[in-house]
């Protein structure tokens, strides 16, 4: 049997990440010049310690980086990259913040984009995985929500003359 043993000296590092909405547009942190990627823009958060649920080190580490508290909710991904003798398993959650607004304590800046503006920034390998990923599902939900209302309006389920709205809302 032929074995690989670059294994033995492999790290796997588990890291939680918060993507957090807010009226259209997502939460992102830049890293600090002198951090690994240093300057990109990232989905927050951080390694798991030893013994600890990935929500629980969400919420600490969004503590403990951007001053907030955080609700996390469903698991939305998971990336597995492999960089150098290190493999790294990325758990995205999405969020919601309970309390604070969040300042740069461990990055070098913070801001609020809008998805199209999110496309041209430079990102960790993994955020922009996960924000590919994340942008298609976005699409096809979109596209079947479209044909969703389409069909409804053009079927004989309602009657089209007698509905009045002034607009529909489809959240991303």
């Amino acid at each position: 049997m032929n074995e690989d043993k670059q294994g033995d000296d492999m790290k796997q590092i588990v890291v939680t990440a918060a993507v957090i909405e807010k009226e259209g547009r997502l939460f992102m942190a830049q890293r600090r010049p002198q951090d690994s990627e240093g300057g990109k823009w990232e989905f927050p958060g951080g390694k798991i310690e030893w013994g600890e649920e990935p929500r629980q080190s969400l919420c600490r580490e969004l503590q403990e980086e951007l001053g907030i508290r955080a609700e996390v909710g469903p698991l939305l991904d998971v990336i597995s990259e492999v960089k150098g003798n290190m493999h790294l398993i990325l758990l995205y959650f999405a969020c919601r913040i309970i309390e604070g607004e969040p300042k740069p304590i461990e990055c070098q800046a913070v801001s609020w984009w809008a998805p199209d503006d999110i496309d041209g920034l430079a990102k960790p390998p993994a955020d922009q995985r996960f924000w590919n990923d994340y942008r298609s599902r976005q699409s096809l939900v979109l596209s079947i929500e479209k044909n969703l209302i389409y069909n409804v309006l053009k079927s004989d389920i309602i009657d089209i003359h007698s509905v009045y709205f002034d607009y529909i809302v489809i959240y991303i």
